[in-house]
């Protein structure tokens, strides 16, 4: 199955909840965060792209970013292994 951020919300969470093993998507979809956080961003990514300047992300931004990962991640799988966010 391919995975698409509209398929994660509905199919992993029958997946998950009926107890299967579910692969995490490879690659796994970055989410919409919420429209500040992706303002943000999109401003960061303009102004790198100008003059390669890069952004220092507020505490509150990066709180927000991890919230919105970790609600995502634990959709997929409530305990990851060490090879789903190994690099």
């Amino acid at each position: 199955m391919k995975w698409t951020y509209s398929t994660l919300d509905t199919c992993s969470l029958l997946l998950v909840s009926s107890g299967d093993s579910v692969e995490w998507p490879n690659p796994f979809p970055v989410p919409q965060f919420s429209h500040d956080v992706e303002l943000l961003l999109t401003q960061a990514n303009l102004r790198h792209a100008k003059d390669g300047s890069v952004m220092v992300i507020p505490k509150g931004v990066k709180t927000d970013i991890l919230d919105t990962l970790a609600d995502i991640m634990s959709k997929i799988s409530a305990y990851p292994e060490k090879r789903h966010y190994r690099l």
